[in-house]
């Protein structure tokens, strides 16, 4: 949520309180200045998961499994690290591309946490409702998973053993985590589709002559999208 948050407001919060005209008057491209904003997002995504991860090793230390099955307990802790660095930046562009098409930064972020509510509680929620209306299957299951609260819920050592949650197998964990990679390249390249247009820097349908362009600023930015 605090990634998403701050996301949001990245450049609908600048729109809205005009500066953004004066960061457009600079020689960045827009492009750059995507990449320029993404990077604060990448320090708050560090101080988000370092707690996070700090508590998983903690729990996983601390879970008597340890002793009788070290190797499990490892890869669920594995999973669990991974689940965090793939969410997060997921979360990070989902947002940044929000904060882009939408002006207003209450909106933005509203729109945010509600994609994110909702990939979050959903799925979890829809299967608890069925459960406890006697129903159950693999694929119920499998739908609860599209969660990473209910992924996060299910390596846990404790919350596993505590709500006798069965295993989750091998490749539906890669399956995910690939899914979730995937959309961390989509909403990349959504962000940075035509964003001088949207960022309001050229008119739309307005083509850059890029022969007129220093081949610094070109070499900048095929780094910026490498």
């Amino acid at each position: 949520m605090l990634v998403g948050t701050y996301g949001a407001g990245l450049i609908a919060g600048e729109r809205q309180r005009g500066s953004l005209d004066i960061l457009l008057t600079t020689p960045l491209t827009g492009r750059s200045i995507l990449i320029e904003k993404s990077s604060g997002l990448r320090r708050i995504i560090i101080v988000a998961a370092i707690p996070i991860i700090t508590l998983a090793i903690i729990e996983y230390v601390r879970s008597p499994a340890m002793v009788t099955g070290f190797t499990a307990v490892v890869m669920d802790f594995v999973w669990s690290v991974v689940s965090v660095l793939v969410w997060l930046p997921a979360v990070a562009w989902l947002s940044l591309w929000i904060s882009t098409r939408i002006r207003s930064q209450t909106v933005a972020t509203i729109t945010v946490l509600c994609i994110v509510g909702g990939v979050l509680l959903v799925p979890t929620l829809v299967a608890a409702v069925v459960h406890i209306g006697g129903g159950s299957n693999d694929l119920l299951r499998y739908f609860a998973l599209v969660s990473p609260t209910q992924i996060q819920a299910t390596l846990s050592p404790f919350t596993r053993n505590y709500y006798d949650l069965p295993q989750i197998p091998t490749w539906v964990l890669l399956v995910h985590f690939a899914l979730v990679s995937v959309s961390i390249v989509v909403f990349r390249k959504l962000s940075l589709r035509n964003i001088d247009v949207v960022l309001g820097r050229i008119p739309e349908g307005y083509t850059i002559d890029e022969s007129q362009i220093p081949e610094e600023a070109l070499a900048a930015q095929r780094q910026d999208e490498s």
